[in-house]
């Protein structure tokens, strides 16, 4: 009898002892539906075909495989999940008081708000997988190199006229707005970056592809000619230099990044369009009508502190106080604080604190300091345009949320 006994051992609880970065993540439909998930990011702000939407039908995808796969890695929402979803009910409840007018904007806001939450919290945990993180920076950053060369090479669908239109010789893919499109090439830039860096510290030489794709993406920054974009790549990239963690070859790669910046600047020099921006900016302190905008949206606030204009109201109220119909305030932070006040706004505004704060304390984790370079990427983003219903935005606070996640 005594022989039966190590037969009744179980040894199923064994999965449960093992974190989701190290098992479930790694599912082969999981990672798939992942990583066309990320791969449609790019794609988000415009539609190659007219009446297919090719990131929707990911997103459709990716949460069917969520849904099947979601209860053998999903924790608990992360802290910063909780002060998003204050935001959001403050929102919802918000039909209390709002224009009868905007109930439609208000009914694709409370969707819009479900699904970024939903990507918020799942990409939190994915995530904090090494290998998911790598992987989907990686094919981000890929896929879009691949977007900009069939928008270069004038490929139907990539390239349009109506974008040549609004923008002029600043449009680069579709009909994308050239602060959004500098700010997701931002991500790709310091990827690029980091991947030559990486490979040049393990004395293994110059990364030459990605040097190509990273001198490309340089020439589409400085075409686009953002300048607030060019300030939060330019500010990511400070951030890299100051956290890089190897100091034996820190001075090189002080060296290579000061090389970077120098291009950077000569390119904006060099290209007309960009240069006479940037006088307009410093001699004139032109900065594309933010210069009246913000203000306007100071005392807006000011007027409506707790509650705000409600949804969609807010912009045709600034509008009316800079000459126009209806107008951006060009900062997600001025646009939340202006629809929702502080009661809804703050809470949105410190959960987005807090996921940097998460990313800084972690930094020492391995690719830490390159996730909160992103961060960084992504705060002065969102200060320079309305970037707040981007997915991008939404998947860079979950690298930063996913590092206190980690089981290093």
């Amino acid at each position: 009898m005594m022989i039966n006994k190590p037969i009744a051992i179980q040894h199923r609880p064994v999965r449960e002892s093992l974190s989701y970065s190290q098992e479930t993540p790694l599912a082969l439909d999981l990672r798939a539906g992942f990583y066309l998930f990320v791969a449609s990011i790019p794609m988000e702000t415009y539609q190659i075909f007219n009446r297919f939407s090719i990131p929707k039908l990911l997103a459709l995808v990716f949460i069917i495989i969520i849904a099947v796969r979601g209860k053998w890695f999903l924790g608990a929402p992360p802290k910063p999940f909780y002060f998003f979803l204050t935001n959001y009910a403050f929102i919802a409840f918000s039909i209390q008081w709002i224009n009868p007018f905007f109930y439609s904007e208000w009914r694709t806001r409370i969707f819009q708000f479900i699904q970024l939450l939903l990507f918020y919290w799942v990409t939190s945990y994915l995530f904090a997988s090494k290998k998911l993180l790598i992987g989907a920076l990686a094919t981000y950053s890929y896929t879009l190199i691949g977007l900009l060369m069939l928008a270069e090479l004038k490929v139907p669908g990539f390239s349009m006229s109506e974008g040549e239109k609004i923008y002029g010789e600043r449009v680069s893919l579709g009909v994308t707005d050239p602060n959004a499109m500098t700010y997701m090439i931002g991500l790709a830039f310091i990827f690029f970056v980091h991947k030559i860096i990486q490979r040049y510290s393990l004395k293994k030489g110059i990364d030459k592809i990605h040097l190509v794709f990273l001198l490309f993406v340089v020439y589409e920054i400085i075409s686009l000619a953002s300048r607030g974009g060019q300030i939060s790549i330019l500010s990511s990239l400070t951030v890299y230099m100051i956290l890089y963690p190897k100091k034996i070859i820190k001075k090189k790669v002080f060296l290579i990044l000061t090389a970077i910046l120098v291009l950077l600047t000569v390119g904006t020099i060099v290209n007309q369009l960009t240069s006479e921006r940037w006088k307009e900016t410093i001699v004139e302190g032109n900065m594309s009508g933010r210069e009246k905008i913000w203000p306007a949206a100071i005392e807006m606030i000011k007027r409506k502190p707790l509650l705000g204009y409600g949804i969609e109201e807010n912009l045709y109220i600034l509008g009316a106080y800079t000459g126009k119909e209806r107008r951006d305030p060009h900062s997600s932070f001025f646009w939340i604080l202006t629809e929702v006040g502080l009661l809804g706004g703050l809470p949105y505004i410190i959960g987005f604190l807090y996921c940097g704060y998460l990313a800084f304390l972690n930094r020492k984790k391995e690719n830490g300091f390159v996730i909160f370079s992103i961060f960084v990427l992504c705060l002065v983003s969102n200060n320079s345009f309305s970037a707040i219903f981007l997915k991008l935005t939404w998947l860079i606070l979950a690298m930063a949320t996913s590092l206190s996640l980690r089981k290093d």
